[in-house]
């Protein structure tokens, strides 16, 4: 039993349309009103007396899916939570109802708008001035410098006023620094993920090993962040295990040791992702055993619970910071703008960016 989202009317909408449909499950989008309780909904699919087909692209962000178990036991089923997971990393709430529409049980709690809460910019400032907390953290190592607040006053304005900044910073600026501090403010005072994308494997490596950690030391308030890859970077495990049931002769003999030793490494690594192999195969020995969009079968998969390239799909969903490449960023904007769905794509749901190594962004974005 969980808070009554629904009005009167959603309430008799949904029990009648269930009987019309002879009790069975039912699949229903609700969206919601200023007032935060659902006021419309939508049937997208009707199946048996224990299953729907769940049509993933008809909820966008901010709305709600519904969806009864006639038997009136409501504790989620392991498809259940596969595909709430999936609406869940797109910014959809997902909820059990009764026949009746009487009783709820939450499985994803829904995505509500917030009031924005803008960054006080001495406030901000503080975290990088002598007593403040980066300075406490790094030690001798710390150093003052006026241009790396001037920059964070730039970036932390543009945050608050929905603006464009360009911002050209000399070496030793300290720029890094200079936008995560309010970039990170942000995302903890709105729970609102920002987007820090770069050009290079080497900057992404110091966001990610150095500068965010010792950000994360400093501020009083815990945040998750991601390095973001693009779903080759990982192994299939549905994949390699069809390599292991036979396909071993569609492999020359120079990548038979490879993918021995690749299929060794399954077993044990808890990442996946190519970063985390101890030698670089070849391109073909990693497309044989990679993830790939064209060829996955998503929540259909038998492996899809321990599916690495899911499993960092659902972490990222719950960080505050993304950190990517160029070219990734713009193959997500590329497949939202030919989707039908605003925010289908690679990357969740965000509303800010931060281009770092913006000068390379011509490159990236006229090749997608």
């Amino acid at each position: 039993m969980h808070k009554d989202f629904f009005s009167e009317s959603v309430k008799s909408t949904i029990k009648n349309i269930i009987e019309e449909a002879s009790g069975n499950e039912v699949f229903f989008v609700g969206s919601f009103s200023r007032e935060k309780v659902i006021e419309d909904v939508q049937v997208v699919a009707r199946g048996n007396d224990y299953s729907v087909p769940a049509v993933i692209e008809s909820a966008s962000p901010g709305d709600v899916v519904i969806h009864n178990h006639p038997s009136g036991n409501l504790t989620p089923s392991n498809q259940d939570i596969q595909i709430a997971s999936v609406f869940g990393n797109q910014g959809v709430g997902f909820l059990i109802v009764d026949n009746n529409a009487s009783q709820v049980y939450v499985v994803v709690e829904p995505f509500f708008e917030r009031e924005i809460e803008l960054l006080d910019i001495e406030e901000t400032k503080t975290a990088l001035l002598p007593k403040g907390k980066v300075a406490e953290v790094m030690g001798d190592k710390y150093e003052l410098r006026d241009e790396q607040l001037h920059m964070l006053e730039s970036v932390t304005t543009s945050f608050n006023d929905n603006l464009i900044s360009l911002v050209e910073a000399g070496t030793g600026t300290g720029k890094t620094l200079s936008y995560l501090v309010p970039a990170i403010n942000w995302a903890l005072k709105n729970e609102e993920r920002v987007v820090i994308s770069t050009n290079t494997i080497n900057l992404q490596e110091q966001l990610i090993d150095k500068d965010i950690p010792l950000l994360y030391n400093a501020f009083d308030d815990d945040f998750n962040y991601s390095l973001v890859k693009g779903m080759r970077n990982y192994l299939c495990l549905l994949r390699t295990e069809t390599i292991q049931e036979g396909l071993f002769e569609m492999a020359d003999d120079d990548e038979v040791g490879s993918i021995d030793d690749i299929l060794e490494w399954a077993k044990v690594t808890e990442d996946g992702s190519l970063s985390d192999l101890s030698f670089t195969p070849s391109d073909s020995v990693w497309e044989k055993v990679s993830a790939e969009s064209d060829s996955c079968l998503r929540a259909r998969c038998p492996y899809y619970s321990r599916c690495f390239f899911y499993k960092s799909r659902r972490e990222i969903a719950s960080s505050q910071l993304l950190i990517v490449n160029h070219h990734l960023l713009f193959s997500d904007l590329a497949i939202k703008s030919a989707s039908e769905s605003s925010d289908a794509g690679i990357l969740p749901p965000f509303k800010r960016v931060i281009f770092d190594e913006a000068h390379h962004l011509n490159d990236a974005a006229t090749s997608h």
